[in-house]
């Protein structure tokens, strides 16, 4: 029948096979972000944030679900953190341990039910006298395999690259490994991406490693190398972020040009690109880079008093011991600040 052969032809086309496999990739990675949300628990891990065809919503620490605004994505995802009361005790070893046993159990559960959906499509095609739906069912579940195998692959070089010893990548992993161990940031005599030298640097491992120097640079006082730190990250920063790195690494921005080199207009981008990230943010840190920000570019006292204080209530449940008295430090500055702030203006001024 010519109607047939017509649909055989539709779907013998590159294009439309092209088509097929990207709407077929939102079903590995809708079990790609499940599979996640239900091994967490398991590597002393939790779900922090998810992203739902470019929707991004936050777990509180109160355990309720807050909207992060929209993100043009085609998928789905699922950030982790460390669940820090699971964590206690835990030497650098142990979160390594933790992390490459649930990306490898993970991606080999994809795989697994990749494999599984490929066997049950050829078999089903098989018995479907229609080639038309039969090709679209080839192509279904063969699509389904080869994202599921690149989850899987994805993670396993991300392991290679982080045990690289001469990578940024692995010198990341070990700062990290010393923060969550509480050795303090004065203890730890990081470098510089410039400094270290490493032969290929790719963006992924710049962008999580600028937050972490920055914030050891901003508490051993050494504020003559942040302008070159900033500059680098900047040369190279996408300017549309979306990822959470990304996002880490805007707010430090925001912090950086609002209280070290104060810039309203820089520092306006910045906490514009941060959107809901930031301004939703309730963690202590999140209110000391607004308090800084309404301080020394909006000019706005009472505001910046109200997000210190917000800050300082939260302060005992933030993060690790390193940061959480890194962030003491700086909450300290911002109090400095507001007092100075006050000492300046006529009485009355500013409320």
């Amino acid at each position: 029948m010519p109607f047939i052969d017509e649909l055989i032809d539709f779907s013998l086309n590159p294009l439309v096979a092209l088509l097929l496999a990207v709407i077929t990739f939102l079903f590995p990675s809708f079990v790609n972000m499940i599979l996640y949300m239900l091994y967490a628990p398991m590597f002393c891990s939790k779900v922090k944030q998810v992203g739902l065809l470019g929707f991004r919503y936050e777990k509180q620490n109160s355990g309720k679900w807050e909207s992060r605004g929209y993100k043009p994505m085609i998928g789905f995802n699922a950030e982790l953190v460390y669940d820090l009361e699971k964590c206690k005790g835990f030497s650098p070893k142990q979160y390594k341990d933790k992390e490459r046993n649930m990306l490898l159990v993970i991606g080999f559960t994809g795989l697994l039910i990749g494999a599984g959906v490929l066997t049950g499509c050829l078999f089903w095609s098989h018995s479907i006298g229609n080639e038309f739906l039969s090709s679209l069912i080839r192509i279904f579940g063969s699509s389904w395999f080869v994202f599921s195998l690149g989850y899987l692959l994805l993670p396993v070089f991300v392991l290679i690259k982080i045990n690289n010893k001469n990578s940024l990548g692995s010198y990341y992993q070990e700062a990290v490994g010393m923060i969550r161990a509480n050795m303090p940031f004065e203890q730890m005599n990081l470098k510089s991406v410039k400094e270290l030298n490493f032969k290929k640097v790719t963006y992924a491992e710049q962008i999580m490693y600028f937050p972490i120097y920055f914030e050891y640079l901003d508490c051993c006082d050494k504020f003559d190398k942040m302008p070159e730190a900033v500059n680098e990250i900047e040369s190279i920063f996408k300017p549309d972020p979306s990822t959470r790195a990304e996002l880490f690494c805007v707010i430090t921005l925001a912090y950086y040009y609002s209280y070290h080199c104060v810039n309203p207009v820089l520092a306006t981008q910045y906490c514009q690109k941060a959107g809901d990230f930031l301004a939703k943010d309730t963690d202590s840190n999140g209110m000391r880079i607004k308090a800084f920000y309404e301080l020394n570019c909006c000019r706005n006292l009472q505001k910046a008093t109200e997000y210190a204080q917000k800050a300082n209530e939260v302060i005992d449940k933030f993060s690790t011991g390193t940061e959480r008295e890194y962030e003491r430090k700086c909450l300290a500055r911002l109090d400095e600040a507001i007092k100075q702030y006050q000492s300046q203006q006529p009485s009355g001024y500013g409320f």
